[in-house]
């Protein structure tokens, strides 16, 4: 019986793009009809129970065009997704679920 493969977390100490925390807050609402005081705070309180994605090639492929870089890609049980670029920076934050974008 072959083991599961290991679930990776999103590296510590992640700088949080305004950007991301701007499309976050707006997401957030969004979804919850919730303003968030402080989305950084949050984003990152999620960010430590995120565990690296592979998104399909199309998918991919379009979120690479759009951030210049391939980035990675780290999802939340609850859909939030973080697009990580350079081990360093989250660029975006959107929802798993497209209608929320």
């Amino acid at each position: 019986m072959s083991q599961p493969k290991e679930k990776i977390h999103a590296p510590k100490g992640l700088r949080i793009t305004k950007h991301a925390a701007d499309r976050f807050q707006r997401r957030y609402y969004k979804k919850h009809k919730i303003l968030l005081e402080n989305p950084r705070e949050v984003a990152r309180k999620l960010l430590r129970f995120a565990y690296k994605v592979e998104l399909d090639s199309d998918l991919q492929a379009l979120k690479a065009m759009s951030h210049k870089d391939q980035g990675e890609f780290y999802e939340h049980r609850d859909g939030w997704r973080f697009v990580v670029v350079n081990q360093k920076y989250v660029v975006t934050i959107e929802h798993a679920e497209p209608g929320l974008n």
